[in-house]
């Protein structure tokens, strides 16, 4: 699931820890959501029991959807990828050595 490993890295972003609920909507399928807390344990949810409106990539502080949290660490990933992919031509890499 590599959708996880983002969730991870929105958490590592974040620092969160404060003592709060605070999931992230990791995915929605089948009228169910995937949460994913800062530890990266796993809970699955009814879609019905989250916030109404309630998105993938949505950040959940204490039951309630955070927008500002989730605009800020989607920008932060965006600056990450930027940065992680700055000078990347696209091709294969090679494991060999030279």
């Amino acid at each position: 699931m590599k959708k996880i490993a983002v969730a991870g890295v929105l958490w590592a972003l974040c620092g969160c820890g404060t003592g709060r609920a605070v999931y992230v909507v990791d995915q929605i399928e089948e009228g169910r959501a995937v949460l994913v807390d800062e530890r990266g344990a796993v809970m699955s949810a009814a879609l019905g029991e989250l916030p109404a409106g309630s998105r993938e990539g949505d950040v959940l502080v204490d039951g309630r959807r955070d927008e500002p949290e989730r605009a800020r660490l989607q920008a932060e990933i965006e600056r990450l990828r930027e940065r992680l992919t700055r000078g990347d031509d696209g091709a294969d890499i090679s494991l060999e050595a030279r």
